[in-house]
């Protein structure tokens, strides 16, 4: 018996995520892409094949996060058959779902930039960065991100220009703007770059001030008698001692005797006289006497010392006197020091 009262219905197929993860990086968004070997149909009898083509899913969720809800709508456009074998033989599913689905972090790359990181040279290599010097890259469009600035270390410590600038980061520095979420991000530990400059110390003039000097008193001899035979015009004796007066009175005598000549009147004089004093015969001086070049006896006056300071150094002698002497005065002037 023949009829037409058969049928052949459509096989029905089921579709899941196959194992493992449908992943992307994050991109602010919940989209994802499903490939071929992301689906797995069952249902197929031995010797037949389908395959999906690539489309597009829904992820749960459009921040990082792992074992994420996925779902894709289907259609029969998304199904190819393979040799030998009909869709039409088979009910097609319209949607897959899963947990298998994955959104990483988005990785950021950070540089150093807008130099110079400029001090100066304090023997250290240490470097104070701010929030300007350091340029993020692959932030999405909308986002901020923004960095607190560690201490950096400069490639040297001595001087120099475009030296190399390092800073060490950690998740802590960054800080997130209005909606965003750091956690989509993953950073970078460290940023680098040739913005340093290591100034040259700065030099203070230092204006040194002598130490104050003290001169002896330069005392003239007003006949420019050679003292001590330094061959100087001056010396370090008064040109009117401390207790001598400045007149001298010398009162010649009355010579005795038949060849020399007999000498009468007062000399005066003020001030200082010049050299010794040469004399024949006898003389009589009020004062202290000296040594006289010639001859004669001369007899000394009153102790009281009348003589300029030349008639001083006259009466005074020879050096060892002199010498004795100016020891003296300066002893008295407390210049002994100076001696």
């Amino acid at each position: 018996v023949t009829g037409a009262t058969g049928s052949i219905t459509a096989k029905p197929l089921t579709v899941s995520l196959a194992d493992g993860t449908v992943s992307k990086i994050y991109d602010g968004t919940n989209t994802v892409a499903l490939g071929t070997s992301n689906y797995q149909l069952s249902g197929l009898p031995s010797g037949q094949t389908i395959t999906l083509n690539p489309i597009s899913g829904t992820l749960g969720q459009s921040n990082v996060g792992n074992g994420l809800f996925v779902t894709a709508t289907l259609s029969s456009g998304d199904f190819v058959a393979g040799p030998g074998t009909e869709l039409s033989n088979y009910i097609l599913p319209t949607s897959v779902s899963g947990t298998t689905g994955a959104i990483t972090a988005r990785p950021l790359t950070i540089a150093l930039v807008n130099g110079p990181v400029s001090k100066t040279f304090d023997g250290a290599n240490t470097a104070v960065l701010s929030a300007n010097n350091f340029q993020l890259s692959g932030l999405l469009s909308g986002e901020s991100i923004t960095v607190d600035p560690p201490t950096g270390t400069f490639g040297q410590s001595g001087i120099g220009t475009g030296l190399s600038v390092k800073a060490n980061l950690s998740n802590s520095n960054f800080v997130g703007g209005p909606g965003t979420l750091l956690s989509n991000y993953s950073f970078p530990d460290s940023a680098s770059g040739d913005i340093g400059t290591i100034q040259p110390p700065s030099v203070s003039l230092i204006t040194l001030i002598p130490a104050p000097t003290t001169t002896a008193p330069v005392i003239n001899v007003s006949n420019n008698k050679n003292i001590f035979g330094l061959g100087q015009s001056s010396a370090f004796l008064p040109s009117n001692p401390v207790g001598i007066a400045p007149t001298q009175t010398n009162t010649a005598s009355t010579q005795v005797g038949g060849s020399n000549p007999t000498d009468t009147g007062t000399n005066s004089a003020s001030g200082s006289t010049s050299g010794n004093e040469s004399t024949s015969g006898n003389e009589t001086a009020q004062g202290t006497a000296g040594n006289t070049v010639g001859g004669g006896n001369v007899q000394s006056g009153s102790p009281a010392q009348d003589n300029s300071a030349n008639a001083m150094l006259t009466s005074l002698g020879d050096s060892n006197s002199v010498h004795n002497y100016v020891n003296d005065y300066l002893s008295s002037i407390s210049l002994g020091a100076n001696r």
